[in-house]
């Protein structure tokens, strides 16, 4: 099953794994509306990391050549007792293959940005002045602008197709109202990747 990398309008990029790209809607629409995505396969190396969201203190042991014992470890479930079932995403980035990863992630989701740090004025990385980098992520929103006019558009339409889009909260055809249409292509004029 391919992974996607998918671009949402705001400056947010996930991983997602779908059979093909009607599932790939499908799948993007459980989080909210896909219709300002772009994507592509993403062939690259995988490295996501989970943890629990707990702090672990060891304590400062004298005898290292002793075993910890429960009694050692003092824990503060914090964040786990207000959501049990929450897993956090930790620094996959720490590794080689999570740093190369997140390299091709920003490459794509983050063009500008990208270029910036590819070639950063100077030549030093370390020494990009906040202006810089904030010029690279004003124009890394442009899908988001791109977004708001589709939904301004989607607005400004009253037929029922236009009604249906927008009770469902998309900008694009997606679920059970997609079949309604099926020898339509609801991409047509939209880049190549642009759900």
């Amino acid at each position: 099953m391919p992974i996607y990398m998918v671009r949402w309008p705001e400056l947010r990029v996930s991983l997602v794994s779908a059979s093909n790209e009607k599932e790939l809607r499908h799948r993007l629409d459980e989080v909210a509306d896909p219709g300002g995505c772009t994507y592509e396969v993403y062939d690259g190396p995988l490295w996501v990391d989970f943890e629990l969201p707990v702090e672990v203190d060891l304590g400062d042991r004298e005898d290292k050549r002793r075993p910890l014992s429960p009694e050692d470890v003092k824990i503060d479930i914090g964040e786990l007792a207000q959501d049990p079932s929450r897993l956090m995403l930790s620094d996959a980035e720490s590794a080689d293959t999570g740093y190369e990863m997140c390299e091709q992630l920003r490459e794509f989701a983050f063009p500008a940005l990208h270029r910036v740090l590819e070639d950063p004025p100077g030549g030093d990385r370390e020494a990009l002045d906040p202006e810089t980098l904030k010029a690279a992520v004003t124009e890394d929103l442009q899908p988001l602008i791109e977004y708001t006019w589709r939904q301004a558009q989607l607005e400004a339409r009253n037929d029922p197709e236009a009604e249906l889009m927008k009770r469902f909260g998309v900008t694009v055809k997606v679920g059970a109202f997609e079949e309604q249409d099926s020898s339509s292509d609801d991409r047509s004029g939209k880049p190549d990747g642009e759900l």
